[in-house]
């Protein structure tokens, strides 16, 4: 046996301890589920090079060869895992993309148990067999470059996770989990095609990166409890998904965090906030109250903050968007403090009331009108002494009025004048038998 026959079959197996770990950690969760299935073909990987690197002869080689072209399907499920562990989950809605990530690989595999347009024969070297390389062809072509773009994506996808995570603990995480990612393609480059282009011949070393790869994931998950829910990833998985605007503040005032809701309602990118003082999109009560300020001293800006004891509630306040436009906010203020007592950021939760906002105000209009309407209204109220006779009234100074007059004088009333039915018939009867 080859010693470096040896270094595949025991990195197999290394990747294979570490993935049950992993699984039985908490076997529920699908990235536990993902990453155990990756270290499956890891071990898969590392048992089937051993098996040919240490073959009796080249047609024993090359009959682990076929077997060990399944391996190329721990490409697609490194994706699915960089997919789940980054929480790009919308991917995976979309059935089509699991189907034909997984289809291809499976019709790939397939394909080059029937065809050598990969590897055109096994060579004898000195750590045991090595696969010679097919010459250029399109269907060899097709298959490196499929290999190129999910290995691209795989790691865009972990190292934009890591620009763009602001938490120390899971930047930490994210950077273990990029080293575990990128380790055998590293590798893989440097021993198939970096090296031989300077005539330099060593092992392929694709299957300790595959080890390195479980090894950095594995730490991770014991270092910093990945992948288990904590009250720090709940919180942050609350604050992500709440529809009020979340604002993180560092004690001068400026903003260390924003939740989605402040992208979405503001128009800017998260990148666009992040370090700006708050007064630059919050204004209002609660910037009064607390006096986040913006001051110029030797010509650097600087942010100054009146300390409150106590938390606020239902201040009102301004949001205002990139376009200019206003909104109107309610907002809560928390205050964070170090051990020591100073006072370590400021949360700032603010909630949207345009919609209360207009209520108030068609209310408030409404109110108005009525107000209007009362205060032209007369009401005559009482008893009201009138003469039997000629129908004049008297009015509280003893003067006698008209009827009509004393009406018009004491209500918005008047009066349009008529004759009635019956006095017609009294004092005009030659025209009522006329009509």
């Amino acid at each position: 046996m080859f010693m470096f026959s040896a270094v595949s079959f025991f990195s197999g197996l290394l990747s294979m301890f570490i993935g049950n770990i992993v699984y039985f950690h908490s076997s529920k969760k699908p990235v536990h589920k993902l990453f155990f299935i990756l270290c499956l073909f890891n071990a898969y990987w590392g048992f089937t090079e051993f098996m040919f690197r240490q073959a009796s002869d080249v047609n024993d080689a090359f009959l682990w060869l076929k077997i060990y072209v399944f391996v190329i399907v721990v490409i697609p499920v490194g994706l699915h895992f960089a997919v789940l562990y980054t929480g790009r989950v919308f991917f995976l809605q979309k059935k089509w993309v699991l189907a034909t990530l997984y289809i291809s690989v499976i019709g790939i595999s397939i394909s080059l148990l029937f065809h050598n347009y990969m590897f055109a024969s096994m060579i004898k070297m000195p750590w045991g067999y090595a696969p010679v390389l097919a010459p250029s062809s399109i269907p060899r072509n097709i298959v490196i470059l499929w290999l190129v773009i999910i290995n691209s994506c795989d790691i865009i996808l972990i190292l934009y996770h890591l620009v763009k995570t602001h938490n120390r603990n899971e930047k930490r995480q994210t950077f273990l989990v990029a080293m575990g990612i990128i380790s055998p393609i590293v590798l893989a480059n440097i021993s198939q095609f970096f090296l031989p282009m300077f005539n330099v011949q060593i092992p392929e070393l694709t299957t300790i990166g595959t080890t390195l790869q479980a090894s950095f994931i594995g730490f991770a998950i014991w270092k910093y409890d990945l992948f288990a829910i904590n009250p720090a990833t709940a919180a942050n998985n609350i604050v992500a998904t709440i529809s009020d605007n979340f604002i993180l503040l560092d004690p001068g005032g400026k903003i260390l965090s924003i939740n989605r809701a402040v992208t979405d309602s503001l128009g800017y990118y998260e990148k666009d906030l992040i370090r700006r003082p708050v007064t630059s999109i919050l204004s209002g009560d609660v910037t009064e109250q607390f006096f986040f300020t913006e001051a110029m001293i030797d010509g650097k800006s600087i942010s100054t903050v009146t300390i409150k004891k106590k938390p606020v509630r239902n201040l009102e306040g301004i949001l205002i968007t990139k376009s200019g436009k206003k909104v109107p906010v309610s907002v809560a203020v928390s205050i964070l403090w170090n051990r020591d007592g100073s006072v370590a950021g400021y949360v700032i939760i603010a909630r949207d009331i345009t919609e209360q906002k207009q209520i108030e105000s068609q209310r408030e209009g409404l109110i108005k009108e009525l107000q209007d309407a009362l205060s032209n209204i007369k009401v005559l109220r009482g008893l009201l002494p009138i003469c039997a006779n000629c129908k004049k009234v008297r009015d509280d100074e003893g003067y006698w009025h008209d009827v009509a007059v004393y009406i018009r004088n004491h209500s918005e009333a008047d009066f349009s004048h008529g004759i009635c039915p019956e006095c017609m018939k009294k004092l005009y009867p030659e025209f009522v038998d006329k009509l």
